[in-house]
């Protein structure tokens, strides 16, 4: 198949997510439409970038939706990507009026994607496809728990939320709980049975024909992790995980998905592995599978115009592949003093890449350093490390 004469429109935030699809689609000469959405701050990442692109921000999803409707072409379908749960909701919630004029991810009928998200049906899903799932529980925020003991974490039903990241909290003791409660806002939770993990699993794929045809070649993992979050310094490798793979592809048959997606494992210190949760979205490592060899936005659109899987990984550059989140790793491994500066930086010069400095593309990542990384915090840092 030759060149892609199909649109493509990214409908996003400003986030090191975005920055990775629109360069995935740069590597590819691609040149998309962005609808930004812009809800407080002012965008810098997406708007400082030199990949070729045409910018419109917006103020609402309603205002981005009315603008996207405007580029529909039955014979023509433009490509819609996000790596934005929120938005990809709100497109699954109007996918009857868009299936006729756009490729939108999708799970066969309007608002199906939506009930995927939610984490509990993830969990019933999962379960029944074999996998093994970390025993939890819904309540009323406010409520102790009746099934499972402490530790526990309390996490989001709902990733369509706003600021739901922030309702993920460890708690050891009934006091830890009640202290979580104090900070949320919705009025369901769910708590789950705490692993203590050596690593998680990201696997990232495209699936076409209502899950009928998936391709899962590569994973991620993490060189370290935080207790309560993703790492920042991950390698990415084959995916030959026999048993995984199998569950996988029941699991997105009985999802009818089609789209780019990320399915996610924790690994505990035996080396056992949990299902964690399903992004029906691009995920934010995106660019790094791209650098790699696996460039989904473009496979995932060259699989949908042929109606079957067209993923080579014949490119594949090297494995392991590494990558580094560079301000977020920065910040929370040497600015607390876990990690010598000097063998951070030893580890950042080895990286295969990475998700804000980019060579061809540089600005993006000055600006983030501008304006995040605090001179104050610095000042302090390097204070601590002379004293």
């Amino acid at each position: 198949m030759g060149v892609i004469k199909n649109m493509f429109i990214i409908f996003c935030v400003d986030h090191w997510n975005t920055l990775g699809i629109l360069r995935s689609l740069r590597d590819k000469n691609i040149s998309p439409m962005i609808i930004l959405l812009q809800e407080g701050k002012k965008p810098y990442l997406v708007t400082s970038s030199n990949c070729k692109a045409d910018i419109h921000i917006v103020y609402s999803l309603q205002e981005g939706y009315s603008l996207l409707l405007k580029y529909g072409n039955k014979d023509c379908k433009p490509f819609v990507l996000t790596g934005m749960d929120r938005i990809e909701a709100f497109l699954d919630n109007h996918f009857d009026e868009l299936k006729n004029t756009f490729n939108i991810f999708n799970a066969g009928e309007q608002g199906r994607v939506v009930n995927l998200m939610n984490k509990e049906v993830q969990n019933e899903l999962a379960e029944s496809c074999g996998f093994t799932i970390i025993k939890s529980e819904i309540v009323n925020v406010g409520d102790l728990p009746q099934r499972i003991h402490y530790p526990l974490i309390t996490k989001a039903i709902d990733s369509t939320v706003a600021g739901w990241k922030g309702y993920m909290h460890i708690c050891y003791e009934e006091e830890d709980l009640l202290f979580a409660y104090s900070t949320m806002s919705p009025q369901k939770i769910m708590l789950q049975e705490y692993i203590e993990k050596k690593n998680e699993i990201a696997v990232n794929g495209l699936s076409i024909n209502g899950g009928n045809n998936i391709s899962i070649p590569l994973y991620l993992s993490y060189y370290r992790l935080k207790p309560d979050a993703y790492g920042s310094y991950i390698y990415i490798q084959k995916f030959n995980e026999v048993d995984l793979i199998d569950k996988i592809r029941k699991f997105f048959r009985l999802t009818h998905y089609n789209g780019i997606f990320e399915i996610e494992f924790i690994v505990d210190k035996k080396g056992k592995i949990f299902f964690m949760e399903t992004n029906f979205r691009i995920s934010a490592w995106v660019h790094g599978f791209a650098k790699c060899g696996l460039n989904l936005p473009y496979y995932y659109a060259k699989s949908v115009l042929k109606n079957e899987i067209e993923c080579s990984t014949d490119k594949i550059n090297k494995i392991p592949f590494v990558g580094m989140l560079e301000p977020s790793d920065f910040q929370a491994h040497v600015m607390n003093g876990e990690i010598n500066l000097f063998k951070w930086l030893k580890e950042l010069k080895n990286c295969d890449t990475y998700f804000y400095y980019d060579k061809k593309d540089k600005w993006p990542f000055y600006k983030m350093v501008f304006r995040n990384l605090s001179p104050t915090k610095l000042i302090r840092y390097f204070y601590n490390i002379n004293k």
